[in-house]
C-alpha cells in the first residue's frame, strides 16, 4: 500500500510518502463436524517519510525556522505512534475483508457441493454419511458411507485392519 498524505496540526502542515506492506494467512478445516473457518492472521508493517513541512510561520525568518524545528521535532516524537496506528488499521481492516470473503466462498462452494453431490444421492435414498475427512494446506478428502438404510452398506469402504500389538495397519 503506497499513500501521500498531508495533515496539519496547529500551525503546521506535514507531508509525507508512506509504503506498508501486509501478509495474511486464513486456516480452513474440514472435520466430520463441518467446515470451520478460523481468523484470519494478518501481520503489518508500513514507514513513512516526511516529504515537506510548511508552517504560518515560513515567511518570518528566524521564527519560521524556529517552528519548523520544534514541528520537525515533534513529528518524530509522535512517528511510532503513526506507525503503529497505520499497522493496526491495516490488520484489522484485512482481516474483517479475508475474512468475509472467505465465508461468502466457502459458503457458495459448500452450496455447490450440497446441489452437485449430496442432493442427489439423497434423491437415490443413498444417505451418504461421513465417515472420515482430512484437509492439509494442499487437499481436502471425505470418505462418505453411501447407503439405504435397507442396504448392509454394500459401498462401504473396506474397514482397516491394525494390529494394535505391532502398531501397524493394513
Amino acid at each position: 500500500i503506497s499513500s501521500s498524505t498531508l495533515s496539519t496540526a496547529g500551525p503546521a502542515t506535514f507531508y509525507n510518502s508512506s509504503e506498508a506492506i501486509y501478509e495474511a494467512h486464513k486456516q480452513l478445516e474440514i472435520e466430520a463436524g463441518g467446515i470451520h473457518l478460523r481468523p484470519a492472521e494478518v501481520t503489518a508493517s508500513s514507514d513513512s517519510r516526511l516529504r515537506g513541512l510548511r508552517t504560518n510561520f515560513d515567511a518570518i525568518p528566524i521564527v519560521g525556522a524556529i517552528v519548523q524545528s520544534i514541528a520537525r521535532s515533534q513529528h518524530e516524537q509522535y512517528k511510532p505512534a503513526a506507525t503503529a496506528e497505520v499497522e493496526w488499521k491495516i490488520t484489522t481492516r484485512a482481516q474483517e475483508r479475508i475474512d468475509k470473503e472467505a465465508y461468502a466462498r466457502v459458503s457458495e462452494g459448500v452450496e455447490r457441493l450440497r446441489e452437485r453431490v449430496f442432493v442427489p444421492l439423497n434423491e437415490l435414498q443413498l444417505n451418504p454419511v461421513m465417515i472420515e475427512s482430512r484437509t492439509s494446506s494442499e487437499r481436502m478428502t471425505m470418505r462418505l458411507r453411501l447407503a439405504g438404510d435397507e442396504q448392509l452398506g454394500s459401498q462401504t469402504p473396506r474397514p482397516r485392519w491394525v494390529d494394535r500389538m505391532h502398531g501397524w495397519q493394513r
